[in-house]
C-alpha cells in the first residue's frame, strides 16, 4: 500500500484502520457503507478480487455509488 500512497497524485490514500479501528472487523459490505456515511472517501482500494463475486457488496457499491478499485497482482 505505501507504493500506491507514494506514487498517487490524484487521490489522498487512508488506511481504514487510520480512520477508525472498528471498520477493519466489520463485513465488506458494512465497510463500503461506512465509507460512504464518512463522506468524505470516493472508493475504496482493496487486493481482495472476492469482493466481486459477493452479490450484497455490488449492491451496495452500486446503490453508494462508490469507485471500487482491485489491482491486479
Amino acid at each position: 500500500m505505501a507504493a500506491f500512497r507514494d506514487s498517487s497524485v490524484e487521490a489522498d490514500l487512508e488506511f481504514i484502520g487510520d480512520i477508525d479501528p472498528r471498520l477493519c472487523k466489520i463485513d465488506d459490505w458494512q465497510l463500503i457503507l461506512s465509507i460512504h456515511r464518512i463522506g468524505r472517501f470516493a472508493g475504496l482500494i482493496t487486493n481482495d478480487a472476492g469482493i466481486l463475486a459477493l452479490p450484497r457488496e455490488l449492491c451496495v457499491l452500486h446503490q453508494t455509488r462508490l469507485s471500487l478499485v482491485v489491482p491486479d497482482a
